[in-house]
């Protein structure tokens, strides 16, 4: 008791009551960097299980047990005071049972201080015998994302109809209100931080309303979060985040105006009504949208491979990483841990710390002109890649023996049957990527082939359709994987890669129909090629290349693949070529595909 309060504060962290270093925004990188992720976790998470408690750290880093310093808090009423204060300001709390909350009593009982708390209820369902604890919450994206595929209806047709009043019993019997009436008295305004679990059925939105209904009794919260339920479903989505703004004390978003009365945007020119929607999440992050028709035919919003939003160990380009942000947000631990995992693209949850980029589908659904506006800002604000077979692992290519999968180019499909009636002309860069198919997978009589054939009537289908100036299209022939390449790619040979190449030339020769001026003069803007060579693969230096293992690969298969590549832009693009590809000419950055995955295979 002799020593500074200040002193006695940092002996209570050492003893592990809170964290040696908490976050303040004054911290500097090298601050945390040395202390917070060298030293221990800013942070601990205690879960509270009816008496049972279990401690949690960030980071793999030994946590005191709370028997380290359980005789602190009864020796003196002093020593209580001060290390009260700092295990209930400084850490996390986790309640999964009504229990610990009626262990709460009138100030000045520490539990007042408490800065951090998540409560995880139990599904709401008609039958107790499916009645689990939800996932937990804890540092580190506890709570997980949901996967469609990992998440079958846990309620069948049949108990959904019996659903909203089994929730109304459950949520009303299980005395909430008065333990929410308790807490409030107890609770400082705008210093709780309060994360709440309830997952209900994904219909039931009364039972919904119920679970957030105790939070108006709630002073003012410094932040809330909300999720009621694991799957998306929009009108529960509505009620947690209206929730949320409650208990925030945010004013709601009111209606400025009658619902007959048209939109002020639609007044606007459509220059300006262009930039606003730029605006929107129509562009994707890092503006580019990738398609393949192996994975149900729709667009997905392509990502690098960082998994490090925080910030720390960048682990990507800068000129990528300004996206990461904008995804995973139950892994950012920056500047605060997560609580779990709150994110509305994965779950039915409203919370402040999800800014993951999600698609604004029902800018589409409002009226035919801003549904064309909106199209026109998605086509033409985003990169398009098309990939002809697995857009997830682009360097894999389907078994080597028989033809090819398919009557249509995956590229044929997206043009003619995705992309939008009258849409073409929006488009701004267009990537078609093929895999590594085998000798025998290509393609190979022009003229009864059915993908071929289809291929060359639609790039003419196309030519009037899209607006030459500002296009500019890039073909990739993918390699494959290093680790893993296809059967026929080690023992390749020269006949062999020969048919390779002449499949590149099939497909590569209808484009030059977009290179021919039409009759206002224009043309194809730019076309670039990036065509592996068949022989990259092989397990040693072909006879035929008169050159040692190592000086084949180092030199010889860079050389070719460039040969490869002006061959197919000089065919392109005709006399053309000279003057739109100047030796300082650079090349459109490329697609975040061959960023992502070549990092993984390689």
């Amino acid at each position: 008791m002799d020593v500074p309060p200040q002193v006695r504060e940092h002996i209570y962290r050492y003893f592990g009551v809170a964290p040696l270093y908490s976050y303040h925004p004054d911290m500097d990188d090298a601050v945390l960097h040395g202390r917070i992720w060298s030293a221990t976790a800013y942070a601990s998470i205690h879960e509270l299980d009816g008496g049972f408690n279990r401690v949690f750290c960030y980071g793999g880093v030994p946590w005191p047990l709370t028997s380290n310093f359980h005789g602190l808090l009864l020796s003196c009423r002093t020593l209580y005071a001060e290390a009260a204060r700092l295990l209930y300001s400084q850490n996390m709390f986790v309640v999964r049972d009504l229990e610990p909350l009626r262990a709460l009593v009138p100030p000045p009982s520490p539990p007042c201080k408490v800065s951090r708390l998540s409560s995880a209820r139990r599904r709401a369902t008609a039958s107790r015998a499916t009645t689990r604890p939800i996932s937990g919450v804890a540092m580190h994206a506890i709570i997980p994302p949901a996967s469609p595929q990992l998440l079958p209806s846990e309620t069948s047709a049949k108990r959904k109809s019996s659903a909203t009043t089994a929730a109304t019993i459950s949520l009303r019997s299980a005395g909430t209100t008065p333990r929410a009436e308790t807490c409030s008295k107890t609770i400082t305004p705008n210093r709780l931080e309060l994360a709440l679990v309830c997952d209900v059925d994904d219909t039931d939105v009364k039972a919904g309303e119920l679970a957030v209904a105790p939070l108006c009794l709630l002073p003012q919260l410094r932040n809330c979060h909300v999720r009621l339920c694991r799957t998306r479903y929009p009108q529960l989505q509505q009620v947690a985040e209206h929730a949320v703004l409650h208990a925030c004390r945010f004013p709601p978003v009111e209606q400025q105006q009658p619902p007959h009365i048209s939109s002020r945007l639609l007044s606007l020119p459509r220059e300006l009504r262009f930039r606003i929607l730029e605006d929107t999440d129509l562009i994707t992050p890092w503006s580019e949208v990738t398609w393949s028709r192996q994975h149900g035919g729709s667009y997905f919003e392509s990502e690098p491979a960082c998994l490090n939003p925080e910030g720390f160990d960048i682990r990507c380009p800068p000129d990528i990483h300004a996206g990461c942000r904008l995804r995973r947000c139950w892994d950012n631990m920056y500047p605060a841990p997560s609580l779990g995992c709150f994110c509305r693209r994965q779950h039915t949850a409203a919370s402040s710390a999800c800014r993951c980029w999600a698609s604004s589908r029902a800018l589409f659904l409002v009226c035919r002109t801003l549904c064309d506006d909106a199209r026109a800002v998605f086509f033409s604000g985003n990169r398009f890649v098309v990939h002809d077979y697995l857009y997830i692992s682009p360097f894999t290519a389907p078994d080597p023996d028989g033809e090819y999968p398919g009557d249509r180019f995956a590229a044929s499909q997206f043009l003619r049957d995705v992309v939008p009636a009258g849409c073409h002309r929006y488009l701004r860069f267009l990537e078609l990527v093929f895999p590594a198919y085998s000798h025998r997978r290509w393609p190979r009589d022009d003229d009864h082939h059915p993908a071929l054939r289809d291929w060359r009537d639609t790039v003419e289908w196309l030519r009037p359709r899209i607006n030459d100036p500002v296009l500019t299209l890039r073909v990739v022939m993918s390699e494959s994987c290093e680790d893993d390449p296809p059967e026929d790619r080690p023992q390749m040979t020269k006949a062999q890669g020969d048919k390779i190449i002449a499949a590149y030339r099939r497909i590569l020769h209808p484009l030059t129909r977009l290179t021919l001026a039409d009759n206002d003069g224009n043309a194809l803007a730019r076309f670039y090629a990036q065509l592996a060579c068949p022989w990259s693969r092989t397990a040693e230096a072909p006879a035929w290349s008169w050159t040692s293992d190592d000086s084949y690969r180092r030199d010889l298969v860079p050389r070719m693949e460039r040969l490869l590549r002006e061959r197919a832009e000089r065919l392109v693009m005709g006399d053309r070529y000279d003057s739109l590809y100047p030796p300082d000419a650079e090349e459109p950055s490329k697609c975040l595909w061959q960023e992502r995955y070549a990092r993984i295979y390689y």
